[in-house]
């Protein structure tokens, strides 16, 4: 039997809407939502803390790279660091097994500290400290 072809699109289309899925639609039901209608005031106050937390290292970077190197900018923070941090592991006992795992330990942190942080530095001459803290906190993570 042969078809016309206004038939012959006509079948097409028919196929065609048979074969595509529908759009996704959320099922609607009268349950009531459990997301709130608005953030609460305690809500905006922790999301404001995060923000300034978060945020102000990269504006402190920014300042610091104009006097001083990054490199000795990142040197400085892990020193800062060490100083406050390595009481605290020793106080604790877990400073005596990380010691014992020391070439771990150093590639660590070579890898996920110094070389970041002296990046983070190179780039903040160039870039703004809301954007550097912007790439960062979209960056992925493993």
């Amino acid at each position: 039997m042969r078809r016309s072809p206004a038939e012959l699109v006509e079948a097409a289309d028919s196929r065609r809407s048979a074969v595509t899925p529908a759009p996704y639609a959320p099922p609607v039901t009268d349950a009531p939502s459990t997301a709130p209608a608005h953030m609460t005031r305690r809500a905006w106050v922790l999301f404001a803390s995060m923000a300034v937390i978060w945020g102000i290292p990269y504006l402190f970077i920014k300042i610091a790279v104009v006097e001083v190197s990054p490199a000795a900018l990142a040197g400085m923070r892990t020193l800062l660091a060490a100083l406050v941090l390595l009481p605290l592991a020793a106080r604790a006992g877990a400073l005596r097994p990380a010691l014992r795992s020391w070439p771990y330990v150093a590639a660590f942190g070579v890898l996920e500290m110094a070389i970041p942080w002296v990046l983070i530095g190179h780039a903040e001459i160039r870039v703004s400290s809301g954007f550097a803290g912007l790439v960062i906190a979209a960056a992925i993570t493993r």
